[in-house]
């Protein structure tokens, strides 16, 4: 009966240590639920910062397969704020187009890589050629 007392103790130490293992195992492979905190819904909006240093005002696409959105006018030598639609916040062949109102040369980015909420900064040069596009990160962050 103790030989058989003892066997018995062992056999439930054995369940208890499977189940405890069979708890660990299932708990690291769960997944772990997204904090949303940081999602594209909670960043606001994407916006454009144009810095329009030339003496023609502009106006301001977004591009993206080959389909052109307005996004404003800015008046030369001047500084405006500009949202991009909700649509291209996810796209990856998104480009900002500045054109000079009576100008035949525009400037054309390269592609952008960018988040939803971050802000394109675009720098609009006193010649097209000198214009230019940052990324930074979020409404606070620091250019990429």
């Amino acid at each position: 009966m103790n030989n058989r007392a003892a066997d018995s103790g062992t056999r439930t130490l054995l369940v208890a240590a499977t189940l405890l293992a069979l708890a660990v195992a299932t708990a690291s492979c769960a997944t772990r639920s997204r904090d949303t905190s940081d999602g594209p819904a909670d960043r606001g909006p994407t916006v454009v910062q144009v810095d329009n240093g030339n003496f023609s005002d502009v106006v301001v696409y977004a591009l993206s397969t080959g389909q052109y959105y307005r996004l404003g006018e800015v008046t030369g030598h001047d500084r405006a704020t500009l949202s991009l639609p909700r649509q291209l916040d996810t796209v990856s062949d998104l480009r900002l187009v500045a054109d000079p109102i009576g100008s035949r040369s525009s400037y054309f980015s390269d592609p952008i890589l960018f988040e939803p909420g971050d802000v394109l900064v675009l720098n609009v040069g006193p010649t097209m050629n000198l214009s230019n596009v940052a990324v930074r990160a979020g409404r606070a962050g620091t250019e990429r």
